[in-house]
C-alpha cells in the first residue's frame, strides 16, 4: 500500500502514522527500489495484510468513550 491508501485507510496524517512506526504501534514500511545517495530506499510502502491486520485488532479493543459535554439550554457545566 502506498503512504497516501494508508493514511486514507487510518484516517491519520504522515506525522502521526511515523510516529505510530517508530513507537511501534503500527506496521514498518518496506523499502522499494534501489537506494538512494542518502541510504535510503526510495518508495516506501505497507504490506496490505499487515495493515488490515493492525486495523482488525484496533476494532476488537476495548472501547472507552469520555462524556461529551452537551451545549444548549438545560446543559449541566462540567466542574
Amino acid at each position: 500500500m502506498t503512504r497516501d491508501e494508508v493514511l486514507r485507510v487510518t484516517c491519520t496524517c504522515t506525522s502521526t502514522l511515523y510516529a505510530w512506526m517508530n513507537e511501534g504501534h503500527f506496521p514498518a514500511s518496506v523499502g522499494l527500489g534501489p537506494a538512494r545517495s542518502d541510504g535510503f530506499a526510495r518508495r516506501a510502502v505497507w504490506v496490505r495484510a499487515e495493515v488490515e491486520q493492525w486495523v482488525r485488532d484496533q476494532v476488537v479493543k476495548p472501547r472507552t468513550y469520555a462524556p461529551v459535554a452537551k451545549s444548549g439550554r438545560g446543559a449541566s457545566q462540567l466542574a
